[in-house]
This record gives C-alpha cells, structure tokens and sequence, in this order.
C-alpha cells in the first residue's frame, strides 16, 4: 500500500469510521463528522489525484474494517465472561480439544483430527471454525480470532487498494491495465492455476511453520506489493541459534517470494526481469531486504484443488501433496533465507522417518 494512500486510511478516514459507528444519527457529533469526512475525501482526491465517487467507496470499506475490528473486540470480551454463553457462529464447525488433540466436530459427518495450523489458516480455503472455549485454551482462541480479524480487514485494504489505484491518475497506465484485469476476473470469479498454487503453497508453509514452531513466519502480502513490487508473500525470519544475540522479529528484514509453476525458460527469464525493476522500487519502510523467484512445476495442482472443493475437508488441498512435493516446496521456498545445513535440520523435524525406519522402530 502506497505511503499516501496508507496516511488517508489511517489519520483521516480511519478515526471518522470509528466515530462513525458509535455516534446517535442526526446528533451534532454525528454532523461534524459529516463535514469532516467531506473534507477528507476532498484532501484524498487532491492527494491521490482522484475522484469523489472512489474516495466515498474507500470510505465505506474503511467502515466495513471498523465493524470487523468492533465484532473482533466484543469476541474477544466474550472470553472473559461465562463462557458456556458463547455461542457457536451459523457456518463453522465447532473444534474441541481431547487429550492435547484439536478435533473439528461438524454438525454433519464424521469427526476429524486437525492441527493448530489449520485451525488458524483454513479460513484462507473459506473454512469457518468456532474454537470451544470450554475446552481450548483461551491464548488458542483469542489468536483464532486475531488471524480472522486479519483475513478480513485484509480483504477489504485490497479491495480498497484497487478502488484507489484504478481512479488515482498518479497510477501508471501498465499497472493500471493489471488492476483493471485483476477487477474484471475478481467480478467474473475466474480462477488462475498459478495464484491456486502459489495460495497452496503459502498456506502449506504457514501450516508447517505454526504446527513445528519453525524459525519463520509466513506474512501475506496487500494487492499494492503483488502487483508493483512482483510479491506473493514474504518470510520473516527468526534466530535459529537458540539462545544467540540478534534482532528481534520486528527489526529483522524480510525477503518477498514470487512464486511461479511454470517450466518455460522464457516466463522465468521474464520474472527474473521483472523482480530486478520492482527491487529498485523497494522502500526502507517496507523492511524487504530481497525478492527471490521460486520456480517449483507442480503438476496437478488445479485438479486436486477442484477435488478438495467437492470435500472442502481441513487443510485445504495442499495437504493432498505428496512427501516428495511439500518436500521440494519447502527447500525451494526457504534457500535464500536458511543455510542448507539449516534447511535440512528442519526438514527432519517436519518430515515422516521412511517406512523402513517406521517397521524397525516398531
């Protein structure tokens, strides 16, 4: 998201949204607040070289975030109250804990085991979970509700974003015409193998990352940085060497991932054209110390995402890849951020021992 763009949201819009929804309609508050929102929209116009009609748009989605952040707030509240009064959202699948174990309980069909990983990350797959606060720990069931308050709000910066860039006459043609095609398939609900296979793959390192408390975190990325700064997500990485002196998480720089399945040497040639520019473009603020391309062909992808859709079960369709591919995936999306030593001590943490080693130890 754009320097600009991003202190409209947040010093001009953002605190009138807020207001926005506690104040008595009609009230004289509730009137000032309309004044300054005209203001606002009339300073964002002039700073993004806009138009009204857009900048209003951008301000209803801010108050859409606002209310996601309020329902976040009074869920969060809940869970310090009698927590047996909670109740269970219509859609989601109600997941218990037994014997240290997440089981996912839907009102129809048969029970199944899941992971803290999936719990936290099926919702980029559409998939709803009500933690039972009777049974799973409360620091589980807050951090559910944060990552859902993020997917949310992150939906709709995105849908801002584009809102913004398509009416702002500071956007360049050539990015113009992306984000008008971004549109047009999002209103046509047309779907890429590509960003299918590059959403498995940032899901399955999330996963993994969570469930095996591995060195690095996974951070999705808004529309702005997929687009100008050629991004599919980042890696934040943390100290390896347990107990060694380093920055912290937040100080530490991160590297941006362009992922891609394709095998033609001309497509990779022309990424790795297009990751040189949009690194010339990259701010201190950013905090992305590098982009890498990663070119892993994964056959089938497109055919076991529209299997897992006829099923929609926990996990997503990543985790109907074979060993061999998460395998290749991991130490493909890791090498630039790891030593090899250091990607082959987590990749036996994360991975089965061989059949034979399972027969011999039994």
């Amino acid at each position: 998201m754009q320097k600009e763009f991003r202190e409209t949201l947040q010093k001009k819009f953002g605190d009138i949204a807020k207001n926005q929804l506690t104040v008595k309609k009609g009230s004289d508050e509730a009137k000032q607040l309309e004044i300054d929102l005209n203001q606002a929209i009339g300073e964002a116009v002039k700073t993004r070289q806009s138009d009204p009609e857009a900048q209003e748009r951008i301000f209803s989605l801010q108050k859409k975030k606002q209310r996601v952040m309020q329902e976040f707030k009074t869920a969060l509240a809940l869970l310090d109250g009698p927590l047996e009064e909670i109740e269970q959202p219509k859609g989601a699948t109600k997941v218990v804990m037994r014997n240290g174990r997440y089981i996912a309980s839907p009102d129809y069909g048969e029970e199944q085991e899941i992971t803290l990983g999936q719990l936290l990350t099926d919702g980029e797959w559409g998939i709803r979970y009500f933690p039972d606060p009777l049974s799973v720990p409360r620091a589980v069931c807050k951090r559910y509700l944060i990552e859902d308050a993020k997917r949310q709000i992150q939906q709709y910066a995105d849908k801002q974003i584009l809102e913004d860039e398509l009416a702002s006459a500071m956007t360049l043609p050539a990015r113009k015409e992306t984000y008008k095609a971004i549109k047009a398939e999002q209103e046509a609900g047309i779907e890429w193998e590509g960003l299918i296979a590059e959403k498995m793959v940032r899901g399955f390192m999330q996963k993994i990352a969570i469930d095996y408390r591995l060195p690095f975190e996974i951070l999705k990325i808004d529309l702005f940085l997929d687009v100008d700064r050629k991004i599919d997500f980042l890696i934040r990485r943390e100290d390896y060497e347990r107990g060694a002196t380093v920055e912290t998480v937040a100080d530490m720089p991160n590297v941006g991932i362009q992922f891609t399945i394709s095998k033609r040497l001309s497509h990779i040639k022309s990424k790795e054209r297009q990751i040189t520019k949009a690194k010339t473009r990259l701010t201190p603020e950013e905090r992305i110390r590098d982009i890498v391309l990663v070119a892993i062909p994964l056959d089938r992808s497109w055919q076991m995402y529209e299997n897992w859709k006829d099923e929609r079960t926990a996990g997503g369709p990543d985790d109907r890849w074979d060993p061999e591919v998460k395998e290749r995936i991991f130490r493909g999306v890791l090498r630039d951020m790891f030593s090899p030593e250091e990607i082959e001590e987590m990749w036996k943490i994360v991975s089965p021992p061989p059949a034979q080693e399972i027969e011999e130890a039994a």
